[in-house]
């Protein structure tokens, strides 16, 4: 062919080509390495399950309540010896727990990766805040639940919870009510308007319990729902309760009326599940629903439920899938406010990635067909067929096709690979080598802020 008798003849049949043999070489040398690595870390041994660390995503910080209650089970499993292997905690946090239980959902199906989230991950998907819900997990257990308290500021004018209601019906989206969007909070009040046609709140985000005691304490709302624990534990002449959300009156508070007691038939608590990814052995989660059961009924774990007054509920196999139901249900029934839709920002900055790359690929391109035709340099090898084998061009065609190959195949981590191709591209842009230093430091600042953005603002679960 013309194509490769040009080749032949040209210079780049020298330097330039034995350069880019040499990057293909090590690109594939290198690829290899990390394929095999990968694949020999993800065997399993066909030995007794478990046989290594399982691991058990909490999607919330370190200290919480749902962390405090993993820890509860762990130490209760260690001090009596149920399981042969560690039971490791990850603290993956943010985006109302989307972002830790998106991790468990794509995990390897294995019984190693399991997840401890209550009915957020039923009422996120209820909210529209995330695409999936309980059918992208296998149940394990139900252990623990939660009574929840309706709280008001100490100085609000709402004596009890007919009150407070009538107020919000006459002043609609004015009461401020302090929720974690998607979360259990949210759905309390969205459950009292349900229960309460014409009752409207003014939904404020605001987090957690201890930002939500923060915010009604500085007067930033003026209601709020609190877990029993977080309740007793917030407990000053800050807050004044105005119902509690149970069958019967809680122990703990027993001067606090239930809703039904005040004519508004709302009952609700949340539970702690173990999760598991889709088709998980099921031998496996028995296994493990074996050992969370045992855990509960020692006298460590009793002892620490007892003090956070948390029900010792118990539920697996069949009884499990039935409640799941029913909760999934209830959460689905309660109508929606009209949710406001934001502009997808992650495609947003991808596309814009896309374009700034190639508008500073373009010029270049065409710099290089520009050039006489007495030109030695890359002038020459522009007008041949082959203009785009050059180093620089075919450097960066080649990281582009590793990057997004190992971040599709391969669970490594965003910062550091992104860091990594960004660099690479820099310095096919700029390859001098007073620039390197600009070119790392412009790499390491967009892969942190890109990072930042897609995943501690939007909730995109990245490696």
């Amino acid at each position: 062919m013309v194509f490769n008798r040009e080749l032949e003849n040209h210079p780049l049949e020298g330097t330039c080509m034995q350069s880019i043999y040499q990057q293909i070489g090590l690109a594939c040398i290198a690829l290899a390495c990390l394929l095999g690595a990968v694949w020999r870390s993800e065997q399993r041994t066909d030995g007794q399950y478990p046989d290594q660390p399982i691991k058990l995503i909490v999607p919330f910080s370190p200290g919480g309540g749902t962390d405090t209650f993993a820890r509860t089970i762990k130490k209760g499993i260690e001090e009596t010896d149920l399981l042969p292997q560690p039971l490791v905690i990850m603290n993956i946090k943010g985006a109302g727990a989307t972002i830790g239980s998106r991790k468990a959902k794509v995990a390897r199906p294995d019984g190693y990766t399991l997840l401890l989230l209550h009915d957020s991950l039923m009422t996120a998907k209820a909210s529209g805040q995330v695409n999936y819900g309980v059918e992208a997990f296998d149940p394990i257990a139900a252990t623990g639940e939660l009574g929840m308290v309706l709280c008001v500021a100490q100085d609000a004018p709402y004596q009890n919870l007919q009150e407070l209601l009538q107020a919000a019906k006459e002043r609609p989206d004015t009461i401020r009510f302090g929720v974690n969007m998607g979360a259990i909070v949210h759905f309390a009040a969205l459950t009292l308007e349900d229960r309460s046609p014409g009752t409207r709140f003014l939904h404020v985000q605001s987090g957690s319990g201890a930002e939500r005691f923060g915010d009604i304490k500085g007067g930033h709302t003026e209601v709020t729902a609190f877990s029993i624990e977080e309740y007793v534990r917030f407990r000053t002449d800050v807050l004044r309760a105005v119902c509690f959300f149970g069958e019967t009156r809680h122990p703990a508070v027993p001067e606090v009326p239930t809703a039904r007691e005040q004519g508004i038939d709302v009952v609700f608590a949340n539970r702690f599940y173990w999760w598991a990814p889709r088709e998980t052995p099921a031998e496996r989660r028995a296994y493990v629903a074996d050992v969370l059961e045992k855990a509960m009924q020692t006298e460590y774990v009793r002892t620490q439920l007892s003090k956070s007054h948390t029900a010792p509920i118990f539920i697996r196999d069949e009884a499990l899938v039935k409640a799941v139901q029913q909760s999934e249900d209830r959460y689905q029934s309660i109508q929606q406010r009209d949710a406001v839709v934001l502009p997808d920002i992650p495609m947003f900055i991808m596309g814009s990635l896309l374009v700034i790359g190639l508008l500073m690929f373009i010029p270049w391109l065409r710099k290089q067909s520009r050039r006489p035709p007495g030109d030695q340099g890359d002038g020459e090898l522009a007008r041949q067929p082959s203009r785009l084998l050059t180093p620089r061009p075919l450097l960066g065609i080649g990281a582009t096709l590793l990057y997004a190959g190992l971040l599709a195949l391969f669970q490594l981590d965003f910062r550091m690979t992104t860091t990594c191709y960004l660099f690479v591209m820099a310095l096919a842009i700029m390859p001098t080598r007073q620039r390197w230093s600009v070119a790392l430091a412009f790499s390491v600042a967009m892969a942190l802020s890109i990072h930042f953005v897609l995943q501690g603002q939007f909730g995109v679960l990245l490696p």
